[in-house]
């Protein structure tokens, strides 16, 4: 799930496959630099000169959001021209114990 789920990771792909040159992942996993690695390696192959900066943050607390966007914004990177949000939070139950509200 988030940035370096495989939602956010065919986001990231389809951004530079369009051109995106510099992607901020924001993600409470943010600070894995395995995870980071993977995916600078694999949007690499996909186009030449990307950069991916990421940041640990749970967008669901307001002041680790807005330190994040500060921090980055502070340091002289291009600005952010999009947001795309791709948290969530999954439950698996089975079909018929699932109330109606949830949809």
């Amino acid at each position: 799930m988030g940035g370096f789920g495989g939602l956010g990771l065919s986001i990231c792909n389809w951004l530079v496959e369009r051109g995106a040159k510099h992607l901020l992942i924001l993600s409470r996993s943010g600070n894995d630099e395995a995870k980071l690695t993977a995916l600078r390696q694999e949007l690499e192959l996909r186009a030449s000169g990307v950069k991916v900066t990421a940041v640990g943050c749970d967008i669901s607390r307001h002041e680790e959001l807005v330190k994040a966007l500060d921090s980055y914004v502070g340091s002289g990177k291009p600005p952010i021209r999009g947001i795309i949000h791709a948290g969530m939070q999954l439950k698996v139950r089975k079909m018929p114990l699932v109330p109606c509200p949830p949809f």
